[in-house]
């Protein structure tokens, strides 16, 4: 009986897809830079140390069991492969990988042009009410902003716990 009850809540959970988490990298997840700071570096490219935010393999190994995962960021494609091949996920555990190329683009009031992260474009594959995304900078993400957990920037820091926050939040969303 146990059995039978079983295989029906799984193929239940089959047929209910797994809400979407979007992550950004820069100053959400990661944080690079060309000159040292005074921690340790997680791993150096060509160009850049790169700093881990503290408990992000703990986070995505905890987050994959309720969500799917994907990135999105400004960063371009060439930067974001190098990137992801320093972290505790792939690229293949990934429903996509978006960098600037997948961006929108707005001129800002003194003139530059800003990569705008636009959800709208995600409702095709992925239903609104299924998609949450983590951003240090929600100002640059449109259409459904409620759907972004905005997280305090990441530079370095050693003692943040911040992914320790949004972790709680996530889970708390899925019960």
């Amino acid at each position: 009986m146990h059995a039978t009850r079983y295989s029906q809540i799984k193929a239940n959970q089959e047929i209910l897809p797994k809400p979407l988490l979007i992550l950004d990298l820069d100053e959400t997840i990661i944080h690079t830079t060309n000159e040292r700071i005074d921690t340790a570096w997680d791993f150096e490219t060509t160009n850049f140390y790169v700093y881990i935010r503290p408990g992000l393999a703990k986070f995505i190994e905890a987050i994959q069991a309720h969500y799917k995962l994907a990135v999105w960021t400004a960063a371009t494609k060439e930067y974001t492969s190098t990137i992801l091949s320093g972290l505790p996920f792939s690229e293949n555990d990934c429903e996509f990988v978006w960098t600037r190329q997948d961006c929108d683009f707005r001129a800002s009031e003194c003139g530059a042009t800003l990569p705008i992260k636009n959800l709208a474009k995600i409702r095709a594959s992925y239903p609104d009410a299924t998609t949450v995304m983590i951003d240090d900078k929600p100002e640059f993400v449109v259409f459904d902003i409620e759907k972004v957990i905005p997280v305090k920037p990441f530079y370095g820091n050693q003692n943040d716990q911040e992914l320790e926050i949004v972790l709680a939040a996530l889970l708390s969303l899925i019960d």
